[in-house]
């Protein structure tokens, strides 16, 4: 037998000698020089359509992330392309769902896609929910109606970079009032080019007879749009909000009156309104070396309409009214249950502080009674460059970064609106996007596009996508990946919904949560329904597939009502969240157009109590 020694590198050389027992040190004063030890990596879930684990890894007890599909991977022909940002979902009602995703690909680069152009799109992918299969993939904008300076004008477009979207709710767009009703149902998706001065804000329509045509939305006005987020329960307003991100960025919002004539975009609000800019008295510009008063007031700087501005003009005018300069202000969110609250982030640079800010309105429908402003992430808390965010119903917010061509794994932050804390939930895998690693692609990585999607894969799963920015070849441009997360802290935390059961001849009760027991006796869920007909009224019911059902709701003061619809197996398929003043009013909706018959759980949860009633679509 020859026998070795091993080199600094752990490689053996000769020595002659015979029987010889080597010990290699991993730690202390015989550490082998240069050894870096390995960590145990928890690569995640692999989904049934790609062959690539998650790019993001838990960073978080009880954190659990899902790979859908990869960049190159192709559907039925249909071939899913890199810098995927933005995203919307919503259930098909059965069984499958539907995923919207921005790419931010420039005007020049990637195929000619369906609506006659190169340059970014939005691709729509069906994917079976009870195990993650993509089923279905295509091109969601067919056509496009392009704003002219005075009227909308068919013909094609080349999109640049669409960054972040929003699939807000149809109430968004839609409202009723007793028998008035405003707007439409249509669910629009919503986003904006990031190029300048200059870049647009569309809406593309994604249900309805008219589903696969996108419009220009020239009252929003023109500016380096990150996100255009529309607040899901305005009334008869349409308020919306719209980040510019660039280095002296501001901060726009729209005001716009939902209608009953026109298309879709002037029922849904989103044409003759007025833009108005964010202003915060006494901080012209924010400052990186200084931390911004807390509590500070601000006001709306009305613009007025502004369909005939160039990006330019709108951005004169906005320096000549005083509004408010940010260091790229990137995406933002309205909160569940607190409609006068909108946080954003603004990402500024990597060595220069990120900073989270919460608006407080104090009338939302009023654009002169402004607000307050304060800063609960400064950018010493330890986060880098923040991009996207949402909201769960939970009181947390969702934080992604954006690092950059930089050395440091890109985080997904969990920060508490209750508590303040801020903590790591995701960290991008270190073997492919730290130099050096195993599976090494690049250290240009972010991720983007969160989405809580509670209402399809159930409370504390969010949907989300990665930017992998090395080169591919053709059309797929550059690598990514669509993934799902678990989140335990919005799982533990949900708003409980509770149901009263009968127990006993003297009417004795026990409360105990809707899923649980829903899921181990549906049956038993339903006959200890707990109508109350003075707070709620549901008709018709019986209801036939298609009909649409009324809810009559007769309450003593606003508050939020939290809607779910369960069926026979326990499985939430509809929520819905109403802000409901302190009145009698009727809300409608369509639910059953897509639901089997059978027997179904309504649950209404109001501020103090629950109301239950068993649903037969016949």
């Amino acid at each position: 037998m020859v026998n070795h020694l091993p080199n600094e590198n752990g490689i053996a050389s000769t020595t002659g000698k015979l029987s010889q027992l080597i010990i290699f040190g991993l730690k202390g004063s015989d550490k082998i020089s240069g050894f870096q030890a390995v960590h145990p990596v928890t690569q995640g879930l692999t989904g049934p359509s790609t062959q690539q684990s998650p790019y993001i890894l838990p960073d978080a007890p009880g954190v659990q992330f899902t790979s859908i599909l990869s960049a190159g991977e192709t559907i039925n022909g249909y071939t899913l392309c890199g810098i995927p940002d933005g995203m919307g979902a919503y259930d098909n009602g059965n069984g499958n769902f539907t995923i919207l995703l921005n790419h931010e690909v420039g005007a020049g680069g990637g195929a000619i896609r369906a609506h006659g152009s190169t340059g970014a799109f939005v691709s729509k992918w069906t994917v079976r929910k009870s195990d993650l299969k993509v089923l279905h993939g295509e091109d969601l904008i067919k056509s496009v109606n392009l704003w002219n300076g005075t009227a909308y004008v068919k013909g094609t477009t080349a999109f640049s970079r669409l960054c972040s979207g929003d699939l807000a709710p149809y109430t968004a767009f839609y409202h009723k009032s007793g028998f008035k009703r405003l707007g439409t149902m249509t669910r629009l998706f919503l986003n904006g080019e990031e190029i300048g001065a200059e870049g647009r804000a569309f809406a593309h329509i994604v249900t309805g007879s008219n589903a696969g045509v996108s419009y220009e939305l020239p009252y929003l006005g023109r500016a380096s749009w990150e996100n255009v987020l529309a607040h899901p329960e305005s009334g008869e307003k349409t308020i919306v909000a719209l980040l510019d991100d660039s280095n002296e960025g501001q901060v726009y919002f729209y005001y716009g009156t939902k209608g009953t004539a026109g298309n879709e975009i002037d029922k849904a609000g989103l044409s003759k309104g007025k833009l108005y800019g964010l202003k915060i008295e006494g901080y012209k510009t924010e400052l990186d070396s200084t931390i911004p008063s807390d509590l500070m007031q601000f006001s709306l700087a009305d613009l007025g309409t502004v369909q005939k501005m160039s990006g330019a003009e709108l951005n004169t005018l906005s320096n000549n009214l005083s509004v408010t300069s940010f260091k790229r202000p990137e995406d933002g969110t309205w909160i569940s249950g607190k409609p006068n609250e909108f946080y954003f982030v603004t990402t500024n640079a990597f060595n220069a502080p990120s900073r989270m800010w919460k608006l407080t309105f104090n009338d939302l429908k009023n654009p002169a009674a402004g607000g307050t402003i304060s800063v609960v992430l400064n950018g010493t808390e330890g986060h880098k460059m923040m991009d996207n965010i949402c909201a769960d119903n939970a009181g947390h917010l969702l934080i992604q970064e954006d690092v950059g061509n930089n050395a440091r794994l890109g985080k997904i932050w969990q920060y508490n609106t209750s508590t303040d804390l801020l903590k790591s939930v995701g960290e991008h895998d270190p073997t492919r996007f730290l130099n050096g690693g195993y599976n090494y692609l690049t250290q240009d990585e972010e991720s983007s596009g969160i989405v809580d999607i509670k209402n399809i894969l159930g409370q504390g799963m969010f949907l989300l996508n990665d930017q992998a920015h090395y080169t591919i070849g053709g059309e797929v441009i550059e690598g990514g990946q669509i993934l799902v997360m678990f989140n335990p802290d919005t799982y533990n935390e949900r708003p409980t919904v509770m149901l009263e059961a009968e127990m006993s001849d003297d009417k004795s009760h026990e409360e105990e949560s809707v899923e649980s027991k829903i899921a181990s006796n549906i049956y038993q869920m339903i006959s200890n329904q707990n109508s109350d007909t003075n707070l709620l009224k549901i008709y018709p019911n019986p209801i036939s597939t298609g009909q649409y059902l009324t809810l009559e709701l007769n309450l003593s003061k606003e508050q939020m009502v939290f809607v779910s619809l369960y069926n026979i197996s326990g499985q939430q398929i509809w929520n819905e969240q109403l802000l409901v003043p302190g009145k009698r009013i009727r809300y409608t909706h369509p639910f059953a157009e897509n639901l089997n018959r059978g027997i179904y759980l309504l649950s209404c949860r109001l501020l103090d109590k629950t109301i239950n009633q068993k649903i037969i679509i016949k």
